[in-house]
């Protein structure tokens, strides 16, 4: 499953380090 959010999660840490 960590697999399957890893895209998620780098679009979060994308947009954290835009904010």
């Amino acid at each position: 499953m960590s697999a399957a959010y890893a895209p998620l999660y780098l679009a979060v840490a994308s947009l954290g380090k835009l904010l």
